[in-house]
């Protein structure tokens, strides 16, 4: 009964995985830059990147999630990261100046999207 009970949370952990990635495929805001065995990264429409743990997948609603990643509201369960000089990099410690450089380099990307 343990081991039926263990492959079938195994089973439901796999589907929100795949419900998640599925999700991100299909919206028109949002895209996987990268997937490792720890986390999803995903970039959206203005820029920004998120590194999303597989066990945050599982245990937030995939809604807010997606409400998250789109900057429907605050990033107060993911970490927001930026890809600079080819690496990425987590937003969250940088200082005040910092954070002015990115919001400056968004708003000119954003100039020049097509």
């Amino acid at each position: 009964m343990g081991l039926a009970l263990l492959e079938e949370t195994a089973a439901q952990v796999d589907n929100k995985e795949m419900l998640f990635y599925d999700a991100v495929e299909l919206s028109p805001l949002l895209k996987v830059v990268s997937v490792d065995s720890d986390a999803c990264y995903v970039s959206n429409a203005r820029g920004c990147f998120f590194s999303v743990l597989w066990e945050t997948v599982v245990q937030v609603p995939l809604e807010e999630l997606l409400e998250v990643l789109c900057e429907k509201r605050e990033a107060i369960i993911l970490d927001p990261m930026t890809r600079i000089v080819g690496y990425y990099s987590q937003i969250s410690n940088w200082n005040k100046s910092k954070l002015g450089e990115l919001e400056a380099r968004r708003k000119a990307s954003a100039f020049y999207t097509i």
